[in-house]
């Protein structure tokens, strides 16, 4: 088993390039709405906000471990996301549930492109977001 510490400046490095990503998909594939996942996503989503284009709208996507089903946190978000593509940010990736949970979501509310990012992604996950900035072992 292997520990992996990502300072402030390792992350800040991993979304600069994420921002450079998006900024080279085409024009009607870059995320207007941000979804970030729980309270560490939306820490990544506060992060990202220093160097990146904000979006129109931020939703935070609350996982519900008990029943594991992915909500937004705002009764809007739906209505809203609709028709736009969504940026999924997550901290990190262990069997790759909430990840797919929140997918769901976002597709049942008729987004029109879903990206996702996560920081740290298990290679044994069930998906695997679009960007990641490190895949770790089962074991780690």
């Amino acid at each position: 088993m292997q520990s992996y510490f990502l300072s402030d400046d390792v992350v800040n490095a991993y979304l600069n390039d994420l921002t450079t990503r998006l900024k080279e998909l085409p024009v009607p594939q870059q995320p207007l709405m941000w979804c970030p996942l729980g309270p560490s996503g939306l820490i990544l989503a506060k992060q990202l906000l220093k160097i990146a284009e904000p979006p129109e709208a931020i939703f935070p996507i609350v996982w519900k471990r008990g029943i594991t089903e992915a909500s937004f946190s705002e009764p809007e978000a739906s209505d809203r996301v609709r028709g736009s593509p969504v940026l999924i940010l997550d901290t990190a990736i262990h069997s790759g549930a909430t990840l797919a949970a929140a997918i769901r979501l976002s597709q049942a509310s008729g987004c029109s492109s879903i990206i996702s990012f996560a920081l740290v992604v298990r290679c044994n996950a069930v998906i695997i977001p679009n960007f990641f900035s490190l895949l770790i072992n089962d074991t780690d």
